[in-house]
């Protein structure tokens, strides 16, 4: 009860789980797998209970000083977006040209609105224009 109304619930924060993508060669590719969520802000996994997940994706990229123009594009391909409050966090020089980087983003699930319908268009516009269809 809140303020003296019954049937009112303080709510409670969502509860945060952490995907860990430590294949970095490979990582970004495999963020397919969160597009439907980007895109409903939904999740079957959770059965709609509101969760936010936090994404860490290890990658490399070629250049030091402006490695989003290498990551970005990837994630696009992947996902059909760059999800907003995307941080990309240097880890480390693996050899010269190959530097290690992690890509960090949160995805609200469960409660939020999904992205509303222009933000969807444009997602798949962006897909469309990366992948082409085979028969």
């Amino acid at each position: 009860m809140i303020g003296g109304l019954p049937g009112l619930r303080k709510r409670e924060p969502p509860t945060r789980v952490h995907a860990v993508m430590n294949l970095p060669e490979l990582a970004l590719d495999f963020l397919d797998a969160f597009r439907d969520m980007v895109l409903s802000r939904k999740s079957a996994l959770f059965s709609g209970s509101p969760v936010e997940l936090v994404v860490h994706c290890y990658c490399f990229a070629r250049e030091k000083d402006r490695p989003e123009e290498e990551i970005h594009p990837r994630m696009v391909a992947a996902m059909g977006c760059v999800p907003p409050g995307t941080r990309i966090r240097e880890v480390r020089d693996v050899a010269p040209k190959k530097n290690m980087y992690c890509v960090e983003f949160s995805l609200p699930l469960g409660e939020a609105d999904p992205l509303d319908s222009e933000d969807l268009a444009a997602a798949h516009r962006e897909d469309g224009a990366k992948r082409q269809r085979v028969d």
